[in-house]
This record gives C-alpha cells, structure tokens and sequence, in this order.
C-alpha cells in the first residue's frame, strides 16, 4: 500500500511538472513566433520602401525627354527672332506658354549672358556641383542633358534642368521646372502614408525612423507621428542594426517582442504585443491538461497489465542466470574430469616415446600421442565456443616476441603438412618489428585454427603461412596475417556456413576428416573481441585465402631479419630434443588426488635427475612441508577435502614450513576464462595447464629454481669446461646474491628477460659501461630541443633498463618517450632532472657488485689471438648474428675482449661491440661482411 501511495505521489508530481514545463515551453513558442513575424513585416515593409525608389525613378525618366523637348522649343524660336534673345519680358513671356520656370542662354565657353533670371548672369558651369553636370555638354555638341530632381543651390528649391545647342551651335538653352506633378505623386507615397496603410496582425506595431535624429518618419500608429525614438524608452546605435536586433522591453507599460532593423537612412522597428502573442496560451494549457489526464489513465492500464509479465520475465531472467551459472560449473567440471585422465594417457604415453627402442612400440605410441592431441583440441574447441556464447572469452595482452610466434606456428603444423605430402611455404616481412603487445596465444589459436583447416582441406599442393605489418603511427602496427592453400576451396552458396558453428561444409565429401565444425565460428568472434574481422577469397576446386589485420603496440622495433633460418634451427632442436635441465640437488614437491599423474610427472622429469617428493592430498603436503624445503611447490587445485587454493593458505599461515616464500605453482585442468588471473590473486607464482607439456614444465622449473642448483645437460662441454664453468657458476651466484640485495631491482624479471644469470652480468656491465654515452645523448637532445632524438634514447634507455631489472627506471623512461612523441614538452622539462637522478643512482647501485670483477679483468694479464684466430673469430659472429643468436654474440664478444687482439683489429671490435650491445644486428652484418680484411681472403664470399 505505502508503494502504491508513493507511485500515485510521483505520477501527481510529475503531471504537474509536466503543465509547468508546457507552460514555459509555449510562452517561449509564442514569443519565437512573435518575432519570427516581427522579422517577416520588416522584409515586407523594406520591400514596399525599396520599390517605391523604383516608382520614382521611373517617374523621373518618364520627364526628361519631354523638358528636352521644351529645351529645343525654346531655342528654336529664338533662332527664328534673335529680337528675343536679350528681352527679358519676351524670354519670360515664352516660358509661360512653355510652362517653363526659368530660361537660361549660355555662350560657347558655358556662361549665363541672358535668360528670366537676371541674377544668375554670369554663372557658369563652374559655379556648382549642380551647375557642373552640365559641363560635358561643351565638348560634345551632340549631347542634350536633363537632371534628376534636384535641389537649387540658390533657393534650395527641387527643380528639374534640361540643356541643348541651338541648331547652328552657336548658343546653349536651359530651362529649369519645378515638377509640381511629380512632387505631388511622390508625396502620395511618402513613408507615413505607405506605412500606415500596411496591413499588421493585432497587437502589431510598425514604426521608420530617421537613423540620425531618431524621429519617427511613419508608424502603423498615427499617435506616434513627430514623436521619436527616445520617447519610446529604445536607444539603437546604429552600428547595432546592421543586422537584424531582437529584445522584449516594455513600452507605455506593456511588454513588447521588438526587431530593429537599419534600412538607408532609416531605422524600422516592429514591435508585437505581448499579450497578444500569448493570447492562444490558456486554450492551450487546458487542452495540455486534457491530454495529460487521458495519457495517464492509458498508462497506468498499461502498468498494470505489464507488470505482471514484468514479473514474469525478472522470474524468467533469475532462471537464466541460475542455468548459466550451472553451465558454467558444468564447463569446469567436464574440463577437469576429461583433461585428468588424457593428461595421464599423454604422460605416460610420453614416456614410452622417450624410453622404448622398438620401433612398432613407438609407431603405436605416435599414434596414441596424434589422437590423444586430437581429443585435446576438439575439447579446447567445444570450451572455447562455450565461454565465447557466454561473454566470458577474455583477452590476456602482453609482451611477446614475433618470432617466437612464428616458429611455435611451424613448429605444430609442418609436420602434418609433411604427413600430407604438402609443401609448406612461409613468407614472413623481415622488417616486422621483434617485440609486440597484444594475446598472442589468442592470435596463436586463430593462425592455427585457420592452417589445420588448410591442410585438412588441401589434398595436394602446398599450406602457405605470409604474415607481414602496415605502419599506424610509431607506436602501433597492423599485423597481417595470410593462410593460402591449393585445397577444394569453397562454392559461394556455402560461405555463411563456413562462419556456421558446428557445421561442415561438403559433409559427404568430407565425412572422413576429424572436428567439430567449430574452428571457423571461433576465429571469426575472437577476431571480433581483438577488433578485427576474418576476410575470404575462395575459387570451388582451385583453393582459398583466409586473412586478417589485427592492431598491435609496438614495443621494441628492432627487425624480426630472415625468420626461415630461427625456424630451421628451431626444427633441428626439435629433432635432437634431450632434457633441458639437470638439477640433482634440487628438491621438487607435487601435489594431486591422482596417483596416475604424479606417476606421469616422476616419468617425465626422470631424466633430469630432480628429486621429487609426492603428496596425494593438501593434508599430506603439509606434513611434507614441515619437513623438507622444497625449491618448487607443484599443487593442484581439484582436490577432494581440501583443494589446491586452500592448501596453498594453510602453507603460508604453517609456522613450521621449511618451504615458505618458495615459488608455487597450480595445476590445473580447468581451461576457463579468468583462471590465471584468480591463480595470482590467491597467492600462486604461476599456473600450468594440464595435460602438462614436457616442455612447458622443464622450462617452468628452470625458470623458477636457483640458477645454482641447475647443472649443464651436455657431458661433453661438462668435461672439457668444467673448471671455468664452476668458476663463472660461482661468479654468477655472488653476482645475483648480491643483485637480490639491491632495493628496486627485480632480479626475477631480469633473469627473465637475460635467460641466464652469466649474460645478466653481462648485460648489466654493458648498461653501466654505456651511462656516460648515452647521458650525454639525453643531455644534448634535452639542451637543444631535439625532442625526436631524445625520444629515441629514452626508447632504447627503456629497452635496456628492463633487462636488468631497473622496472621503475624503464616505466619512467617509456613515459618520457611517449612524452616525446606526443610533443609533450612542459612534462619532460619537468621529470627530465629527475630522471636523470634515477639513472645516475642506479647505475651507482650497481657499480659496487660489478667492480670486483672489473678489477680482476684489468689485473689479468691477456692472452694473444692471432690474426687467423680473429678471423675466425668475427666469421663466427657473423653466422651468430645472421641466425639471431644473441647469447652466442654475447659469448664472442667477451671471449675477444678477454684476449689481446692484433694491430688493426682493437678499432673495428669496439665498433662490433658497441652493434652487438644495440641489437643493430643488420649494421653488424654489413661490417663484418663489407670488410674482406676482417675476415680474412678465404672469408670473402662466405
């Protein structure tokens, strides 16, 4: 009841609200209209004035050829009595059978000698301006001139003068005519007259002033005659009419809707009655509160019809959410009980590939291993789809190398192709920028999606992958990406099938080919979240071409170079693949209700001489923990009494574990949208999807453990380097031992970004060494404005900040770059001096832990390269730059600066250095090539 009172309440408010509203809205209507007829009259009354000009004119043309004519009369009978050219009596006597005023005869030279007006004698044309019109007519004795009505300078009376030679040429006639006819007609329409007779609507006002002294002229009014402006309480300069003026002012009390507008030398005001434009609005107002009355009886019929299927439908919505919700839960629980036992086929299965010599064993495992990915992808399909209905698709952008992308791509899918007998042919732009921001593990299914379904569909001929870029600006790109075929193509008729989900298109043809139909449908709508659509060109029976362009930040512009020769390397690491890592003294902990997995993980890390404990609940891996410290904590999140989440909380609230602050890493088989996000926000370092990746997980542990703790895989190198490994080994444990220390470094992204803790020293001696340039460089561009150079250095100061973890320095360094780019002057003056600071104190920090082995270097006494041996040398440096191999760059380079070079060599290596240091990788190859001396004559041509 109280809900239904407060309704009534509202509505009542409302329905006044809205009479008040129309209220206002129609005075301001009527006083639009007003206006707008203020606005009309005065068009009108200029047009009346404007044509009546004309009238005149015309009036006045009509004259001048008949006062010609009396002009010729005159002269004409003088010729005839020459008697009467000097009579006075008979000149004017003449003027009044001619109707004439006044007769005046000139000489030759233009000057009055005789006429009616004796006081005129003497004038010539000369004399005035009125008297100078005629002035032409002296040298051209054709000419006969009649003047407008014009007033006498003399008597300040209007006349009309006509002018003509005699026939003999010897004397010129006027006459003179004030035009009584004329007069009077133009009288007949002066302003008054026109105005007051103008048609006006009620309560309408018309009134022409003179613009000078502001009286009125004519008004539709007649009280107003002789009156003037200021009686009217309205003051217009007129430099404010020269366009049309609008105000409401009152004027003999009452309020009116004026418009001014300034016409010659006249100023025309309308002026419409208030009270007479509003005189429509209490009909108005009633018929508006009629309305509204009828409206809100409909409404609140309709409300109440409504509001029971308002009701219905909320109920309807609360199901919907419910049945999402469990879908959701469904989703989780079948990703979770279908990738558990496949990741224990394709572990186990791992190990017989990795174990069994017998070649049918092995054939039949590559057969469980192709199918076993088969069902894995056709799952990840299924839940992709499901999450992309739900709205719950997410993209994860970040730094990722394009290369690394490309060859991942190869990597999957030339193989089958070559099962297939396809060629696959990649063409990738050299010129691409390395490092992008963006999903490329969404941008990596897509790619894959579209080559699978090119080799599925593509009997004989070849899969190609082209992937190239189109700048935006300097932050951002285009990239494109190309899938060609020479497969059975697509007839037009089946195009929106293709984009159909879980539709196959020449399902007879193509019964025999594995997938759920759902490939395309998930490219085309994740495209859709990364902005960007998928393009078809299709010919039925000769093949087709999927593309698309997706925008992506750019992060370091360095160029991808020749990405064939990182794929064939990638290849043959594929082909001899070994464990990556060996780590005896390392302790491993995993955890999972399984028994099959944990057997799976011991068999896969086997090799790499890890111990492994195991626990088969989050209760017996606390027991673990209080007793052993573990260096990497492996927990999965399903699991019965106590799951992964909750036991990673009781480790870290265990007063007792031997194993807090160590890396945790989840397990899970749950591929929905957000997991890895929820991972890191309840306390997990990582998260590894299953079926676990033996790749994945080597490399997972390898990034995680202590650098110390892993030992070299290859024998071979173990024994002949094993003394100057166990050196740098140690060296390079101080170093990070004493890199942990340093406030504000994160040694973790460093030993990230470097890969190694040796080339993290390395890099970071590098980045000390070239302070004192590249300061100089920020310091010049900043004195002399050079904002696009100074952009330049920071981009790279940014780059090589990170590497060593300085993460604050290199976020402040990318600001001032965009700073540049963007012409952002006042906030880099105002962050330069401080940045500065910044740079200087970091570089302090880590001079202290660097020049312990600086010293040792100078002390050492250098061995000798000879000139063959430095050949060999920088050949070696140019294969490792044409292959992009920058730890073996880094390896060559300290090995040559570690032993004295020979005469002519020092100069060019600190060029080679410096390139190396910079990642110019194509320069590097243009010096060492270009220099037949360097590489010695039998390197030439290589």
């Amino acid at each position: 009841m109280k809900a239904k009172h407060i309704l009534i309440g509202a509505a009542t408010l409302i329905f006044l609200l809205l009479l008040v509203l129309e209220y206002f809205v129609q005075r301001t209507e009527n006083k639009r209209n007003a206006l707008k007829t203020d606005r009309i009259l005065i068009e009108q009354v200029e047009s009346v004035m404007l044509s009546n000009r004309k009238k005149e004119q015309v009036l006045v043309d009509s004259l001048k050829e008949d006062y010609i004519g009396r002009a010729r009369a005159v002269s004409y009978i003088i010729d005839k009595d020459p008697s009467a050219e000097y009579d006075l009596a008979e000149l004017k006597r003449m003027a009044q059978l001619l109707l004439v005023d006044e007769i005046h005869l000139f000489d030759t030279s233009g000057t009055i000698y005789s006429g009616t007006v004796p006081e005129y004698y003497g004038f010539t044309f000369d004399s005035g301006e009125q008297m100078n019109f005629f002035k032409p007519i002296l040298h051209d004795t054709s000419l006969a001139l009649c003047q407008d009505v014009t007033p006498n300078t003399a008597e300040g009376k209007s006349m009309m003068y006509a002018i003509c030679w005699n026939e003999g040429k010897t004397r010129l006639t006027q006459i003179g005519i004030a035009p009584v006819r004329l007069l009077s007609e133009l009288r007949a329409n002066e302003i008054a007259e026109v105005i007051f007779n103008m048609a006006t609507p009620e309560g309408v006002e018309i009134v022409v002033a003179d613009k000078t002294t502001g009286e009125l002229l004519g008004t539709s009014s007649l009280k107003r005659l002789g009156t003037y402006l200021s009686d009217l309480e309205i003051d217009f300069p007129s430099s404010d009419l020269s366009r049309i003026n609008t105000l409401t002012q009152k004027i003999d009390g009452e309020l009116q809707y004026c418009v001014a507008h300034e016409f010659d030398s006249f100023v025309i005001l309308v002026m419409y009655s208030a009270e007479a434009a509003n005189k429509n609005l209490t009909l108005t107002m009633f018929m508006t509160f009629t309305y509204l009355v009828l409206a809100s009886i409909v409404i609140l019929l309709i409300v109440k019809q409504l509001s029971g299927r308002i009701l219905q439908k909320q109920s309807e919505a609360e199901q919907n959410a419910q049945a999402s919700k469990a879908k959701s839960a469904f989703l989780a629980n079948m990703s979770h009980e279908i990738r558990t036992p496949i990741n224990a086929v394709l572990g186990m299965d791992e190990m017989i590939l990795r174990e069994s010599d017998d070649e049918v064993i092995l054939g039949y495992a590559k057969n469980i291993k192709n199918a076993g990915k088969n069902l894995l992808s056709i799952i990840n399909d299924i839940l992709d789809f499901s999450k992309i209905e739900a709205g719950k698709m997410e993209l994860i952008p970040e730094n990722y190398d394009v290369s690394s992308l490309v060859v991942d791509l190869v990597n999957t899918i030339s193989s089958r192709a070559k099962s297939k007998n396809l060629r696959f042919v990649l063409k990738v732009d050299p010129h691409i920028p390395k490092t992008l921001y963006g999903d490329s593990v969404r941008i990596k299914q897509c790619v894959l999606n579209l080559l699978t379904n090119a080799v599925k569909y593509t009997k004989q001929g070849s899969v190609t992958l082209e992937m190239g870029f189109k700048p935006i600006d300097d932050s951002a790109i285009f990239l494109a990406v190309a899938v060609i075929d020479t497969g059975s193509g697509i007839r037009q008729e089946d195009m929106e099938k293709l984009f159909s989900p879980f539709e196959r298109i020449d399902e007879g043809k193509n019964k025999t080919i594995e997938g759920t139909g759902l490939g395309m449908s998930i490219v085309t709508k994740t495209l859709a979240l990364m902005q960007s659509r998928l393009a078809v060109q299709s010919e039925y029976g000769k093949g087709s071409i999927f593309s698309f362009a997706i925008q992506q930040a750019v992060v370091d512009r360095t160029e991808i170079g020749d990405i064939k020769k990182a794929c064939d390397s990638s290849q043959i690491h594929i082909e001899r693949y070994k464990e990556k890592l060996h780590a005896s003294r390392a302790k491993l902990l995993f955890v999972d209700d399984t028994e099959m997995n944990l057997e799976v993980v011991k068999g896969l890390l086997k090799k790499t001489q890890i111990q492994i404990d195991t626990a088969l609940s989050g209760m017996e891996a606390l027991e673990k923990v209080k007793e052993t410290a573990y260096d990497i904590l492996f927990i999965d999140h399903r699991m019965p009494e106590m799951d992964g989440i909750q036991t990673l909380h009781a480790m870290q609230n265990l007063p007792d574990n031997k194993s807090v602050g160590k890396p945790c890493v989840a397990l899970t088989a749950n591929a929905i949208a957000g997991v890895r996000k929820m991972y890191l926000a309840e306390g997990f370092t990582d998260y590894l999807s299953k079926p676990v990746n033996p790749e994945k997980l080597e490399d997972m542990i390898r990034r995680y453990l202590p650098v110390e703790l892993i030992e070299k895989t290859d024998a071979d190198e173990a024994e002949s380097k094993a003394d100057s490994a166990d050196t740098k080994s140690k060296e390079n444990a101080a170093f990070l031992s004493q890199l942990e220390k340093i406030d504000g470094i994160d040694t973790i992204s460093a030993l990230e970004n470097c890969g190694s803790a040796e080339l993290l020293r390395a890099t970071t001696e590098r980045f000390c060494a070239s302070y004192k340039e590249t300061s100089a460089k920020l310091e010049s561009a900043y004195s002399s404005s050079d904002w696009k150079n100074y952009g330049i250095t920071v981009h790279s100061l940014k780059s090589t900040s990170r590497l060593v973890g300085a993460v604050s320095l290199s976020e402040n360094a990318r600001k001032l770059e965009e700073n540049a780019d963007k012409n952002e002057i006042a906030q880099i003056r105002e962050n330069h001096k401080m940045f500065m600071e910044n740079y200087r104190s970091c570089v302090e920090k880590f001079r202290p832990i660097l020049s312990k082995n600086e010293k040792s270097e100078e002390t050492e006494e250098k061995n000798s390269f000879s000139k063959e041996e430095t050949c060999e040398k920088f050949l070696q440096i140019l294969h490792c730059a044409q292959n992009f191999d920058i730890d073996g760059l880094d390896s060559l380079v300290q090995e040559l600066a570690s032993h004295k070079l020979p005469s002519g060599f020092t100069e060019v290596f600190e060029k080679t250095r410096d390139f190396v240091d910079k990642l110019q990788y194509k320069e590097l190859i243009a010096l060492i090539s270009e220099n037949k001396n360097l590489t010695g004559d039998k390197y030439a041509n290589s």
